[in-house]
C-alpha cells in the first residue's frame, strides 16, 4: 500500500507541474505498470484498479473522443473518484483496499481505516479548495496538492500513533484510572495496549487484534489443552496447526480475549464466535453433529464460547480469571445483540462451564478430540434483564449498551418465552417454536 501511496502523490504531482496531455498519458502509463505488475504477482490493489482505470478513461475522453472542456475540472474529478474510494474503505463492513490477508488482524484494519479516514478528509478538503480558488491556478491548483502531500504523509507515517491515542482515550474513557495503572504492564507483555474489554479485580482481559496477540493465544490455548490433547491423540504440531488454521478461519467474525493479572502474566484465554446469519456455522456444529439451523432461525443471531483456557492453580485467583474472562465475553455478546451463547464442553471442562452459568443441553460426539462432550448454552437476555453483568453499578456506557441489546432483542419479551424454553421445545421435543 505505501507503493500505492506513492504513485498516487506521483500523479497528483504530474497534475500540477506538467501539461494536461502529458499528465494524462504519464499517469495512465504509470499505472498501467504498476497493475501489469501486482497481476504478475498475484495480488491486485481495488484502489490502483479504479484510479487507473480512472486516468485511462480520461485519456480515452480527450484524446480519442476529442472531448476536452472538462480539463479545467480534471483535478476536482480526481479528487471526487479518490474521497468516495476512501469513504467507501472506511465506513465498509470489511476495507477492501486492504488485501485479505491483512484482514485477520484488527490491528492492521484499524491502521487502515485511520489512514482511510484522514485521506478523505484530504480529498474532501481538496475538492472545496479547488471550487472555490477557481480559476486561481496559484491556490485552485498548488493549496489543494500540497494538502493532498502533507495529509498522504501523515497516514502513512502516523496513522498508528494516531490509532494508538484514540484507543488510549476510549480505555481511558471507559476504564478511568483502571487502565492507566496498567498500560506499562500491557506495553510490556504486548507490541498494544488496544483492544481493552475489562480490567476486573487486577485482571485485565484484551482482545487479540495483533499477530503477535494471536501468537501469544497459541501458546495459553496449547498450554491449557494438553491433557485434551494427549487424550486426543495429537502430536504438538498437529495440535498447533489445527488451532491456526481454525483460528484464521473464524477470525473474521470472532473475537479472542487473552486474561493479563497485575505481575503482567497471560493466565488464561477464550473466545466467542459469532453466527449473524442462518448461513454462518458455529465450531461445534463442525465439529458435531449438533444441529442449530432452528435454533438460528428463532434468534437470528447466535455465539459460541470455546478455547477457554485457565493458567492458575489458586482457586481464588482461577475464579477471578473465570469471572473477568466471562464478564468480557457478556460485553462482547451484547455488542453484538446475541440473545443465547453455545459451548461444546468436554469432560475437563464441563464443570468450569457451568460454574460460569452455562447449563447443560445434550450430549453429542466432539470429532475434534474424539471424546463424549456436552452441548450447553447461556442465557445472555436473562442475565443482562437481572442486571447481573457485574457485580458494581452499571456505568453510563454499560446502560447505553444494555438499552440497545434489549431493544435488538425485542421479539424475545414479545414471545413471553424464556430463551431456556425455546431450546427445550426444540431440542425435546423435536418441535419447531416461533417468537
Amino acid at each position: 500500500m505505501v507503493i500505492s501511496f506513492i504513485v498516487l502523490v506521483v500523479t497528483i504531482l504530474l497534475l500540477v507541474f506538467s501539461p494536461l496531455d502529458v499528465f494524462l498519458l504519464s499517469s495512465s502509463y504509470i499505472y498501467a505498470v504498476l497493475l501489469s505488475l501486482e497481476w504478475y504477482r498475484g495480488e491486485i490493489h481495488v484502489i490502483d484498479g479504479i484510479i487507473g482505470l480512472t486516468y485511462i478513461t480520461l485519456s480515452f475522453i480527450y484524446f480519442v473522443v476529442g472531448f476536452q472542456d472538462f480539463t479545467p475540472f480534471i483535478g476536482v474529478i480526481i479528487y471526487c473518484v479518490l474521497l468516495v474510494m476512501f469513504l467507501a474503505n472506511l465506513i465498509g463492513s470489511r476495507p477492501w483496499m486492504l488485501p485479505e490477508k491483512s484482514l485477520r488482524f484488527k490491528y492492521i484494519v484499524q491502521n487502515h481505516r485511520c489512514a482511510s479516514f484522514l485521506m478523505s478528509i484530504a480529498f474532501a478538503l481538496a475538492i472545496w479548495l479547488s471550487i472555490k480558488f477557481f480559476p486561481d491556478p496559484l491556490t485552485y491548483i498548488f493549496l489543494p496538492t500540497i494538502l493532498v502531500f502533507v495529509f498522504t504523509l501523515v497516514s502513512i507515517f502516523l496513522s498508528k500513533k494516531i490509532c494508538d491515542l484514540w484507543c488510549d482515550f476510549l480505555s481511558v474513557l471507559v476504564h478511568g484510572d483502571e487502565y492507566l495503572k496498567v498500560k506499562d504492564i500491557l506495553t510490556k507483555v504486548f507490541d498494544n495496549c488496544r483492544g481493552i474489554v475489562c480490567i476486573e479485580e487486577g485482571i485485565v482481559v484484551k482482545e487479540v487484534i495483533s499477530e503477535n496477540d494471536a501468537e501469544t493465544f497459541f501458546k495459553v490455548v496449547f498450554k491449557g489443552y494438553n491433557d485434551i490433547r494427549s487424550i486426543g491423540k495429537m502430536s504438538s504440531d498437529d495440535f498447533l496447526s489445527k488451532v491456526r488454521e481454525e483460528y484464521f478461519r473464524y477470525s473474521s467474525r470472532a473475537s479472542s480475549l487473552l486474561a493479563i493479572d497485575t505481575s503482567g502474566n497471560v493466565v488464561g484465554c477464550a473466545r466467542i464466535v459469532f453466527a449473524n446469519n442462518p448461513n454462518d456455522l458455529l465450531s461445534l456444529e463442525e465439529f458435531s453433529d449438533f444441529d442449530l439451523s432452528e435454533v438460528k432461525k428463532i434468534f437470528k443471531r447466535l455465539g459460541e464460547v470455546g478455547r477457554l483456557t485457565i493458567i492458575s492453580e489458586d482457586p481464588r485467583k482461577k475464579a477471578l480469571i473465570i469471572k473477568a474472562l466471562m464478564y468480557a465475553i457478556i460485553t462482547k455478546a451484547i455488542m453484538r445483540g446475541i440473545p443465547v451463547m453455545f459451548a461444546d464442553a468436554l469432560e475437563v471442562s464441563f464443570r468450569t462451564f457451568e460454574k460460569t452459568g452455562f447449563r447443560k443441553l445434550l450430549e453429542v460426539d466432539d470429532k475434534e478430540f474424539n471424546q463424549k462432550a456436552v452441548i450447553m448454552y447461556f442465557d445472555v437476555y436473562e442475565i443482562v434483564s437481572r442486571n447481573y453483568l457485574s457485580l458494581r453499578k452499571y456505568s453510563i456506557w454499560e446502560r447505553f449498551a444494555v438499552f440497545f441489546y434489549k431493544l435488538r432483542n425485542f421479539r424475545i419479551i414479545k414471545s413471553g418465552l424464556s430463551v431456556g424454553e425455546v431450546l427445550e421445545r426444540i431440542y425435546n421435543t423435536g418441535g419447531k417454536n416461533e417468537i
